[in-house]
């Protein structure tokens, strides 16, 4: 009679879905590289290497146990052939293999099962969680990588574990059938523990990130809040411009020409200078001499009953001079 036994190595994984049954009636085919032994009473020979198929009692624990099993198994097969970050790669590779090297586990199947399921559901959630970090356009921390590697530790002792039960025989599997129980919840202790952990760091990234992004809101509402102070003020200015007459009027005179500048530069033919002269000063050859400094005033003196009328800084000659009787003449 020809059994299967130990060695199982993960070569190509291919998980063909193309049945049209449910995964708990139908066969999951796998294109595995499958190193056999063949016993024949205390000789064995290593076989060629063929195709390994899960039978449909396996399908149907997979499909139970794993919850939506098809899922799982093709992200890890996903994963395992294509996922860039290197542990994690490892991790689903193994994971798969732990899965179908339970299969061929005579003693404690249940237990086995139990454990290869802790193992591929560790796996494809820490796959789902680094998806969804590459998604929102960010990396794995190195705490984050450090769990992948003591996680990938853990799965390749796990491995080592499950291949050592096959190669037992039966006697050894009945007599260190209560060991393995106690190995086994071990190693789904520490499956627990490195996803708890995992999950921890996660937590701790998507905490980093929150509060990085509570930091940008705060400074976007300080900006808003200085540009808003901004307008206000200027809003205030304008209204304070709008309101003040005085500067208005400055303006308003500014853009008035002064009478200066419209009067002509020659009147009569007299010269006319930009500034008043401040002393005009008048000689007479008949009558008395009238000096005026700085000052308006109407001048009568006795001068041949000449009147004189003399209008200082305003740079006109108002001088009225009206002769009666003799004839005067001015030199």
């Amino acid at each position: 009679m020809r059994r299967l036994r130990s060695d199982i190595r993960l070569g190509t994984i291919a998980t063909l879905m193309a049945s049209k049954t449910p995964l708990s009636t139908s066969c999951l085919t796998s294109a595995m590289a499958l190193k056999t032994k063949e016993s024949n009473e205390s000789k064995e020979s290593v076989s060629s290497t063929s195709t390994f198929v899960l039978p449909a009692e396996a399908a149907s624990w997979l499909d139970t146990t794993l919850h939506a099993g098809n899922l799982i198994l093709t992200t890890l097969t996903q994963a395992a052939a294509a996922s860039p970050e290197p542990f994690l790669k490892a991790a689903a590779g193994t994971a798969l293999v732990i899965l179908s090297t339970v299969q061929a586990v005579r003693e404690n199947k249940e237990n086995f099962h139990r454990l290869g399921s802790d193992v591929c559901g560790v796996v494809y959630n820490i796959n789902c969680a680094y998806d969804k970090s590459v998604r929102n356009g960010k990396e794995l921390s190195q705490h984050m990588r450090e769990c992948l590697v003591e996680l990938s530790g853990t799965l390749h002792s796990i491995n080592q574990f499950v291949e050592a039960q096959l190669r037992r025989g039966k006697l050894l599997r009945i007599a260190f059938s209560k060991g393995d129980l106690g190995k086994i919840q071990e190693y789904r202790e520490r499956l627990n523990a490195a996803m708890a952990l995992f999950e921890f760091q996660n937590t701790i990234s998507i905490h980093e990130t929150m509060v990085q992004m509570a930091e940008q809101q705060v400074e976007m509402l300080n900006e808003m809040r200085k540009q808003a102070d901004e307008a206000k003020r200027k809003r205030e200015a304008e209204k304070e411009r709008m309101d003040d007459p005085t500067p208005l009027a400055v303006q308003t005179s500014a853009m008035v020409a002064s009478p200066s500048s419209q009067t002509p530069d020659v009147f009569y033919g007299l010269p006319l200078v930009s500034e008043p002269n401040r002393t005009v000063n008048f000689t007479q050859v008949l009558g008395s001499q009238v000096t005026r400094n700085d000052s308006q005033m109407t001048t009568n003196t006795n001068s041949g009953n000449t009147t004189i009328n003399a209008t200082t800084g305003s740079n006109n000659d108002n001088s009225v001079r009206v002769s009666r009787g003799r004839y005067h003449r001015f030199f």
